[in-house]
């Protein structure tokens, strides 16, 4: 059977604006025999349709991962709250000032009180738990911040100067395990207190394992 010229090559569609030549079976002159004629490599697209769609639909994936994770790894006002809730239950606490800052921490690797908790404190805790960038974010996000009485526990109650002043909790890495604290206690002239307390979260509840006493009075 004789090919005519128009029917040696069929053309399809891959993309927009792109066409890939089929090879199908001419006839030569060898013997009757039939041979394939090959297809010049140069004229093959590199990508088809399919392979596009599929790395498109990766990178989508990817992006969304990539979102997700960071978005976890951010402190929501949730994990405060969950944290102080059961921060002001540990220290028995009724009252609290409305308003609250982060601590002072120009450095992680300079702050005396974590350097004890690495060296010297009841339950050590390693320098590589500590992600000081992640520690310093949280101290310039959280520079105006006030307690909102919503989301504390009922018996407690907002002040604008009262007996307990506690900075914002700070958690020492993404996986959100341990925080910092300072708690200031003040009852008058002779009986005060400020005071640095470390937690850590075991089993979803927060538990005191180093304080440190900065000033009394």
């Amino acid at each position: 059977m004789k090919l005519s010229t128009a029917n040696r090559y069929r053309t399809v569609s891959l993309n927009a604006g792109g066409f890939r030549k089929l090879a199908v079976t001419k006839p030569i002159n060898d013997k009757g025999k039939e041979k394939k004629q090959q297809v010049n490599p140069a004229l093959r697209l590199p990508v088809s349709v399919m392979h596009y769609n599929m790395m498109k639909k990766n990178m989508l994936i990817s992006l969304f991962l990539f979102t997700t994770f960071n978005i976890y790894c951010q402190v929501q006002p949730n994990d405060m709250y969950d944290a102080m809730n059961q921060i002001l239950e540990i220290n028995n606490v009724n009252t609290l000032s409305k308003n609250a800052k982060p601590l002072v921490i120009k450095s992680p690797s300079q702050n005396e009180f974590l350097k004890w908790c690495i060296s010297t404190g009841n339950e050590r805790i390693n320098s590589s738990q500590i992600d000081s960038l992640f520690l310093m974010q949280q101290i310039t996000d959280c520079q105006n911040f006030k307690w909102d009485k919503n989301k504390l526990t009922k018996k407690v109650k907002l002040k604008n100067k009262s007996t307990h002043y506690f900075t914002i909790p700070l958690f020492l890495n993404k996986d959100k395990d341990l925080i910092i604290v300072f708690h200031q206690e003040y009852g008058g002239p002779l009986a005060g207190q400020g005071t640095f307390e470390l937690y850590r979260k075991v089993s979803n509840l927060w538990k005191l394992i180093n304080i440190s006493v900065e000033w009394v009075s």
